[in-house]
């Protein structure tokens, strides 16, 4: 007899099943119209025609009854009091569905508040008494605030950030690397069954699905992408946290980062951020004037692959999409009641300053410093470059390049100076990239300062270039260009 399935079962086998992951499941549904009926009852050889679909996923597919035992499976979430959520159920995290690669659903266990702003909190497992008095006031101070705290569950930072929020009595979310049956930290438990009474647990793995390098990798990318800030409080160079930042600024979240000592190792990964253009993090104040939460601003929508015209797991989104996600225009134009170029006293504000009371009308004083919003004193700079005369100076070259008429504000150039640029690279990437031409060597916050750009956006650039293969990262810190074509 013919099973019948609901849009949600098939859904929940097609996330069930092996072989398949959420980027080709995604192809799938998008081949097959959205109907994930339709995909589970497809012929293996149309199945074939979908990109990144061999024959071990098409058997899968065809036999799918001998891989998933659909009854046990909706059993075991109705004994453990879980749901299934579908990548379009009203309570599925929205600003997961904006990524990359989203699952087409999560187990959830409790109740997430799909409206509430999300901030994860993550950091190493083996970490300082600093580092967990840090985590659990952060943890505290924001669920205060109305955020939902979002964390891995693992041992050290993230067990802290998930104490200091329920402390507090506020919202908080752990996203598991296992099957939402399982327990891991096995030390854990207790947090586990306090956080599905008070919070909510997700995974994108099916029941009984262990741990794994792979498994905590993809959990990672969840805590960047359903959050609109990730703060990182305690990381080694090479740690799980650093992918995590890197998946959040792939994503156009805001990336914060605590400091520590220098010569504490698990401090390292967080001044690495810092010195990439990471905001400086000191207080729970920076998160909120990031988020310019007070004013009632949110992070932008990133545009969907339909808008971006891209198709899901081909291409990652041009900078420009990565500027309007973090709220950057892509001109050059100085947002409203920035100072001037020519001002000696020069803001370079942070997307989010505008809207904010004290910005309107008038630059803040030194005091008044907000990560990104660096106050910069140009005028020995300018009054060395008088006493060389206007056509002269360590700045000149770069007035002439972008004065009216020579090239655009934007970052585009004539094609014949220096050589053509492909299409594809756009005018950001190309202002970006001369910069690193013969031989430059040069940090974050160099690009931003010669541009006149945030450090944000910078940093948006820089890791498109690096991406593409363009730049590369020395172990400073620094970017050096890697190769000169496209």
């Amino acid at each position: 007899m013919e099973t019948v399935l609901s849009r949600s079962q098939a859904l929940l086998v097609l996330n069930a099943l092996p072989h398949l992951g959420p980027i080709t499941a995604n192809r799938l549904l998008e081949a097959c119209g959205g109907d994930p009926v339709a995909v589970l009852l497809a012929d293996p050889a149309a199945l074939r025609a979908v990109r990144g679909v061999g024959p071990v996923i098409a058997d899968t597919l065809a036999a799918w009854k001998t891989h998933v035992d659909l009854a046990a499976e909706e059993r075991g979430l109705r004994e453990r009091g879980a749901a299934f959520l579908p990548a379009e159920d009203v309570s599925y995290p929205p600003l997961l569905r904006e990524i990359h690669d989203p699952p087409i659903g999560l187990y959830c266990r409790g109740r997430f508040a799909p409206a509430t702003t999300c901030v994860a909190i993550v950091g190493s497992r083996r970490t300082t008494q600093y580092g967990l008095a840090t985590a659990r006031r952060l943890g505290g101070e924001l669920a205060r605030r109305g955020f939902c705290v979002v964390s891995g569950l693992a041992r050290g930072i993230d067990t802290a950030a998930h104490e200091g929020a329920l402390e507090a009595g506020g919202r908080t979310a752990a996203v598991l690397g296992t099957g939402i049956d399982l327990v891991y930290p096995p030390e854990n438990r207790a947090l586990t069954e306090r956080i599905a009474r008070e919070g909510a647990l997700l995974s994108e793995f099916r029941l009984g699905r262990p741990a794994d390098r792979q498994s905590f990798a993809m959990r990672n990318r969840i805590v960047a992408g359903m959050s609109a800030a990730i703060v990182v409080v305690e990381s080694d160079i090479d740690g799980g946290s650093m992918i995590t930042a890197r998946f959040a600024a792939e994503q156009g979240r805001v990336v914060l980062a605590v400091p520590g000592r220098i010569d504490q190792p698990t401090s390292a990964g967080c001044h690495q951020l810092i010195r990439d253009g990471a905001v400086l993090l000191t207080s729970v104040e920076d998160v909120v004037d990031e988020l310019s939460y007070l004013s009632g601003l949110r992070p932008g929508r990133i545009p969907d692959n339909a808008a971006r015209g891209v198709v899901r797991g081909e291409e990652v989104e041009s900078c420009d999409t990565i500027f309007t996600a973090v709220g950057v225009e892509p001109t050059e134009s100085a947002p409203a009641g920035a100072a001037s170029h020519d001002d000696p006293r020069r803001i370079e504000h942070t997307p989010y300053d505008q809207g904010h009371p004290h910005d309107a009308g008038q630059p803040r004083a030194d005091h008044d410093r907000r990560a990104e919003g660096r106050l910069v004193d140009t005028r020995h700079e300018r009054d060395h470059e008088a006493s060389q005369g206007e056509e002269h100076g360590p700045h000149a070259e770069h007035r002439r390049r972008h004065a009216p008429g020579h090239g655009q504000r934007d970052g585009s150039r004539d094609p014949g100076a220096g050589g053509a640029l492909a299409p594809e690279a756009s005018p950001a990437e190309a202002t970006v990239l001369e910069l690193f031409r013969g031989g430059a060597i040069l940090a974050t916050e160099d690009v931003a300062l010669g541009l006149g750009w945030s450090a944000k956006r910078a940093m948006a650039v820089i890791l498109r270039l690096e991406l593409r293969g363009c730049l590369v990262k020395r172990t400073d810190g620094r970017h050096e260009e890697k190769s000169r074509g496209w």
